[in-house]
């Protein structure tokens, strides 16, 4: 029976190492991740919610 080498990908292998940080930095708490994300997102402008849409709402 054949049996493959495991493959490995550099770049998967990478951005789960930077995930594995990220959680780490916010001890495995997915609210605390979301929270952060939300406070950094509020004073972006390149980030629209549903009533930044003028046209939208005017339909």
């Amino acid at each position: 029976m054949d049996i493959p080498k495991k493959a490995v990908d550099q770049i998967i292998t990478e951005v789960r190492r930077h995930k594995h940080e990220i959680s780490e930095a916010f001890g495995f708490d997915v609210m605390a991740l979301g929270r952060s994300l939300q406070q950094r997102e509020a004073g972006d402008p390149r980030v629209k919610t549903q009533g930044d849409d003028p046209v939208a709402e005017a339909k």
